[in-house]
């Protein structure tokens, strides 16, 4: 049901077996639409409510764990390999980060926070401490690099993957959180970097 009451129907092809993550844009416009078939293929639809249609669709990755919308338009999404994908606001190409799983997007939508962390069947997540931080109009040039979540904190005897994180609506901070509850906040000077 979209922002006006109005329902809508949105094809997925065949049956799912896991529906990840759902998120609509910050004009709540567009929705994205990110799981996994049990073959292991994985899906990420865009449907636009105005135009009632899929705008994107990919259907032949690995299972896609998250999608979601930058402020500015942007979406991403990744997948278990880990790849993340990123499709600029306002242009039909689609712009693959090897090797690297998707967080957050800042709040101005300017930078990104990756991580590693791909998904090995059977097994589940690899666990995975390091976190990047790229520019999202240039995602190929690494601004800040961590790889010690928590290891150096007093106290703290295990370094566990980082769940999620969030960036302070300065951007000035980053905020991450290990499966183990560890929280980290590291302090940024990404005008710097870039």
């Amino acid at each position: 049901i979209d922002r006006l009451g109005e329902e809508h129907e949105i094809g997925i092809g065949r049956n799912l077996w896991f529906l990840n993550y759902v998120a609509f844009s910050n004009d709540s416009r567009r929705a994205i639409i990110s799981g996994k078939y049990k073959d292991s293929y994985g899906l990420c639809i865009i449907y636009d409510f105005e135009s009632k249609r899929n705008v994107y669709a990919s259907f032949d990755t690995m299972a896609v764990w998250r999608g979601v919308f930058s402020s500015r338009g942007d979406a991403a999404y990744y997948d278990s390999t880990p790849d993340t994908y990123l499709l600029p606001r306002n242009e039909s190409r689609c712009i693959d980060i090897k090797g690297r799983s998707f967080l957050t997007f800042s709040p101005s939508g300017r930078y990104m926070a990756l991580s590693k962390q791909g998904y090995i069947c059977g097994k589940g997540h690899v666990p995975d401490c390091d976190v990047y931080i790229v520019e999202t109009d240039d995602p190929e040039e690494e601004l800040a690099h961590y790889n010690d979540h928590g290891c150096e904190i007093t106290g703290v005897q295990f370094r566990e993957t980082v769940a999620c994180a969030s960036f302070s609506q300065d951007e000035g901070k980053l905020l991450t959180v290990g499966s183990d509850g560890v929280v980290v906040v590291r302090f940024l000077d990404l005008e710097e970097a870039g």
